[in-house]
């Protein structure tokens, strides 16, 4: 029934608008009307100020939709095992890797060992015990099923092959790139030569994604089918001596390429305070209030007259570098993305977004550049199941979540008392990831179960402890289910994760890139309309 008209007396014509007046005159020269007319008031009064004390923003039909979860199971996770280093000598982990493949068959790990300047080594073997690295089977870990070698130096990064469980690709403490390939022995089948290597320790390595090749017609079948992919023997290294290299491990005497790590001129001044990094948070949907840090930032307070809409503004410490001068940096870890590109984290708290593509201008092969963290970033990481472009970063007591040529984090977490290690997305769960920290523990964040539980400051869904020294190594396993935490002591623990972690909930993917996306244009107007409108006098100083 669509009730589109008032109830009226039957002699009186509700289309007659005549009738209908002289009617409404009689009513309200009624001397009770008055009266009835502020009691029906009160009780109208009543239910308008509840429905305002409602949250419009619930999601009062849940079913099938982002937020909620498909298993009943709760967010939990639990140690599935212990590595230890075998040597007995406490040396940190510096790297971890899991094996390419399904994740039924995934259950070897390989640990890179950093060696400890506490234990001595008095012969030459004690020296290969003191750089040693290992490859241990999770369902055996008491015993490691392989022994990675050395005799130069410790491997400071440790990489599966993607196409060939059987090899390994390493770089070690001297500058130098190496392969060994577990079917002929425990040294090196391969290195490259030390004059034309990196003149310091080797930061990341990783395995190029190939580009598949054109479809060709079987002319023997009437449908195309598509070529195998790359020859996959192309890799490439980073270094805290400035310089990316290219590698291919059928000649890896010689580099490809290679490539100095810089600042743009641009990001120099941004250091220098001529942009402002807006920080905003993706729970609450407002700027993050948990960045003032004392001694270290100065902090800048904007309030816009519009919707009084408060942004908190940091001002990132400026690189030791001359204006118009490009400044060299170190890397300090590095993720690659299958279009080609690749992003470095560096000494300085930058991020750069590097690719391979030779110009005229050399310059131009850093495409983008932001300072990102106060200190040298720990760890950078490019999400698998989000567009090209979204990835995270771990340094000071922070970690956040990027997009390629924004100028300002999207997601900030919450300030940590202890420093933030390492950081890696889920790669089953676009919405999960997780943080290691200095103190032993790991916090896991989800930006699904976050909105509409304590998480609206930004705090994790769960923290759980791992040991009581630092946490410096991340890695998932390729079904999302298990994490390998990598310790100062030498100690790796394999974590379990709940299905509620694990497992992707229906319309997550679109939810969380949506979201993404909304923050990113979002961000990109505020940085716009904050440098249009500069103006220091009202600005106001918080320390």
């Amino acid at each position: 029934m669509s009730h589109e008209e008032g109830g009226w007396p039957p002699e009186v014509d509700y289309r007659d608008t005549e009738q209908k007046d002289r009617l409404r005159r009689i009513v309200e020269r009624d001397p009770a009307f008055t009266t009835t007319l502020r009691q029906a008031a009160g009780r109208v009064q009543d239910t308008v100020s509840l429905n305002n004390a409602l949250d419009i923003t619930e999601q009062y039909f849940t079913e099938g939709t982002l937020g909620t979860s498909e298993s009943s199971e709760a967010v939990a996770c639990s140690t599935l095992a212990v590595l230890r280093d075998p040597t007995g000598l406490g040396r940190p982990v510096c790297d971890l890797s899991f094996e390419a493949g399904a994740p039924q068959q995934q259950r070897r790990l390989a640990v890179a060992f950093r060696p400890s300047t506490t234990a001595p080594s008095s012969d030459e073997s004690g020296g290969l015990q003191r750089h040693a690295s290992y490859v241990f089977d999770i369902a055996n870990p008491n015993v490691p099923e392989f022994e990675l070698l050395s005799s130069s130096a410790a491997l400071c990064a440790l990489e599966f092959s993607p196409s060939n469980n059987h090899l390994y690709l390493g770089g070690l403490a001297n500058g130098i790139v190496g392969v060994w390939d577990q079917r002929v022995g425990h040294h090196p089948t391969d290195t490259s030569n030390v004059q034309r290597s990196h003149t310091g320790a080797v930061s990341a390595v990783r395995w190029l994604h190939s580009r598949p090749r054109a479809q060709e017609t079987d002319k023997n079948k009437r449908r195309s089918r598509p070529l195998r992919h790359g020859s996959g023997h192309e890799c490439l290294s980073v270094s805290d001596d400035g310089k990316a290299m290219w590698w291919d491990i059928r000649k890896l005497s010689d580099p490809v390429d290679t490539m100095n790590l810089h600042l743009p001129d641009a990001s120099a001044r941004m250091g220098m305070g001529a942009s402002i990094v807006v920080q905003p948070n993706i729970w609450a949907g407002e700027p993050d209030q948990h960045c003032r840090l004392p001694g270290v930032s100065r902090v800048f307070e904007r309030l816009f007259p519009e919707g009084g809409e408060r942004i908190a503004s940091s001002m990132l410490p400026a690189p030791l570098a001359q204006p118009g001068v490009a400044q060299r940096v170190g890397g300090t870890c590095m993720d690659v993305s299958p279009n080609g590109w690749f992003i470095v984290g560096s000494t300085s708290g930058h991020t750069l977004t590097c690719t391979k593509k030779v110009t005229n201008n050399a310059s131009t092969r850093v495409m983008s550049s932001v300072a990102s963290h106060y200190g040298a970033l720990r760890s950078v990481h490019l999400s698998s199941l989000l567009p090209s472009g979204f990835f995270l970063s771990a340094a000071d007591w922070t970690c956040k979540v990027w997009l390629t040529g924004c100028p300002s984090p999207l997601v900030t977490s919450y300030v940590s008392t202890a420093a933030v290690l390492n950081a890696r997305w889920s790669p089953t769960r676009p919405g999960v990831f997780v943080t290691s920290k200095d103190d032993g523990s790991i916090d896991v964040y989800d930006m699904v179960q976050g909105q509409g539980r304590d998480t609206a400051s930004g705090l994790p869904v769960l923290t759980q402890q791992v040991s009581k020294y630092g946490v410096s190594s991340l890695e998932f396993g390729s079904g999302g289910q298990i994490v390998g935490c990598g310790c100062l002591d030498g100690s790796v623990t394999i974590l379990g994760l709940s299905q509620a972690l694990s497992v992707e909930q229906s319309g997550e993917r679109v939810g969380i890139r949506e979201k993404l996306e909304r923050l990113a244009k979002r961000n990109n107007n505020l940085s716009t309309r904050l440098a249009e409108s500069l103006d220091h006098d009202t600005y106001r100083w918080v320390y």
